[in-house]
């Protein structure tokens, strides 16, 4: 009578377990695209659908400093389970499971990194190639870019906003209409004249950060915490995160403010692996969200409204023009 029971009950939990399991994914690390037409050789790490059927959509990310390719899984999982591709370059300062890179990165990495998206952007038949289980599967004609920390400066550059490059001693445009729309998670703000936004031991090094947002573009959607207070970078942070979308005048903007999350916003790079302060699965399940809502809108073709990401699930704030 037990066992007749206990069998009873196992096959009512198995189609319950099933339906609760995540979509499996495909994992293709490292994608390799050797150097060529002067840039380096350029690890990617491909995140798809198991079976992907038809073409898709595809994701650029950009990592944030002391990150890598290896990191992010608990939003590029989750964006393949969706039916997206995710291309993950390791850029020059990528440190690998703690290990920094085996060359030094060059005095212009912020640039380098803006040419590692574009070489993507332009090159997903390389991908292609160097991946035949996507062979046919990559939509050049619904790209979308996602960038951290440090990447969400390089992610704006591809949407126009122009960078100040002291060795030319101008702005240098890198806008790439290729690029759907863009999410900005925790990026940096303005260098401020003469670096007056940043904190003395990161002036030296920041100049990158002197931007002109005057021809950036929209639709894009930014993602910072009320408590991302790292004065090593800027004494004006928190806020500092947020100038973008106070400093520009693009229209087709959102900027969502989630109460007490620190940098990683709750868990945008896996806790287990960077020991990150702020692990919350309310505000990690926002930002997956509040990124579909964006991917959804931007590949529509319609305007960001602030309806589309509310409710949060978590305290916060949205705004949007």
């Amino acid at each position: 009578m037990f066992e007749r029971a206990r069998r009873c009950l196992l096959a009512m939990l198995v189609p319950v377990l099933m339906a609760a399991a995540p979509a499996p994914v495909m994992v293709l690390d490292p994608v390799v695209l050797p150097a060529a037409d002067g840039q380096r050789e350029l690890l990617v790490r491909v995140t798809a659908p198991m079976v992907p059927h038809g073409r898709l959509p595809v994701i650029l990310f950009s990592h944030g400093a002391g990150l890598s390719r290896a990191q992010y899984a608990p939003l590029v999982e989750y964006w393949a389970r969706e039916g997206f591709v995710v291309l993950q370059p390791d850029h020059e300062d990528g440190v690998v499971d703690g290990f920094p890179p085996a060359v030094p990165p060059s005095d212009e990495l912020w640039r380098t990194r803006i040419l590692d998206l574009k070489r993507l952007a332009h090159g997903l038949s390389a991908i292609e190639t160097a991946a035949p289980a996507l062979h046919g599967h990559l939509d050049a004609g619904r790209l979308l870019a996602v960038g951290h920390s440090f990447g969400g400066h390089t992610v704006a550059a591809l949407m126009g906003a122009k960078v100040w490059n002291a060795r030319l001693g101008r702005f240098e445009s890198f806008a790439e209409p290729s690029i759907k729309g863009a999410l900005l998670l925790s990026p940096p703000g303005a260098g401020g004249a003469s670096g007056a936004n940043l904190s003395e031991g990161f002036r030296a090094r920041g100049g990158f950060l002197t931007v002109d947002w005057s021809a950036l573009r929209g639709p894009i959607v930014t993602i910072v915490g009320s408590a991302d207070d790292n004065k090593a970078m800027s004494p004006k942070a928190p806020e500092w995160h947020a100038d973008l979308y106070r400093g520009s005048i693009a229209p087709d903007q959102c900027l969502i403010t989630l109460t007490g999350a620190r940098h990683y916003l709750g868990g945008i790079v896996d806790p287990r692996r960077s020991g990150v302060e702020d692990a919350d699965p309310a505000r990690l399940a926002a930002v997956r969200n509040i990124s579909l809502a964006l991917f959804r809108s931007a590949l529509a073709g319609t305007p960001l409204i602030e309806g589309s990401f509310a409710p949060l699930g978590t305290p916060g704030v949205v705004e949007c023009r």
